[in-house]
């Protein structure tokens, strides 16, 4: 295995426990997890869902998209328009990108004003895409 492979694959692994680990965090103070959506339903919430699965922190219920279908899911979880949304049944949104997070933001901030935080997974990170192993 080349060198810069054995760099990708360690990289790969290091971000996905870093985002791990900030999943984890968002469970309540009782550790019971909170209900959160994810804002966007495209490679990074598919990859986000496979990471998370087995890991503790909040649980997702619904994936919020403006090209939502209807009866859309995505790994069991359901795809709504956010512009249909209630915010106030969640505790927070998740902006599920890597890239995208200003125009998520924008979108969000839009839709709900400041009636639900918005989480950046990757904040404080390099702007992405980053790869992704999972």
């Amino acid at each position: 295995m080349n060198n810069r492979r054995k760099f990708r694959q360690l990289f790969c692994a290091t971000h996905e426990r870093l985002i791990q680990e900030r999943w984890e965090r968002l469970s309540g103070p009782d550790h019971a997890p909170a209900c959160v959506a994810l804002f966007g339903a495209g490679a990074h919430t598919r990859w986000l869902l496979k990471l998370v699965r087995h890991t503790k922190g909040p649980r997702i219920t619904v994936i919020l998209d403006d090209q939502a279908t209807p009866k859309q899911r995505l790994m069991g979880v359901p795809v709504r328009r956010p512009d249909a949304f209630d915010a106030a049944t969640v505790k927070a949104i998740i902006l599920s990108s890597d890239a995208l997070i200003r125009k998520f933001t924008a979108r969000c901030r839009a839709l709900y004003g400041k009636k639900v935080p918005l989480i950046n997974l990757h904040k404080d990170l390099p702007p992405g895409p980053y790869p992704k192993e999972t």
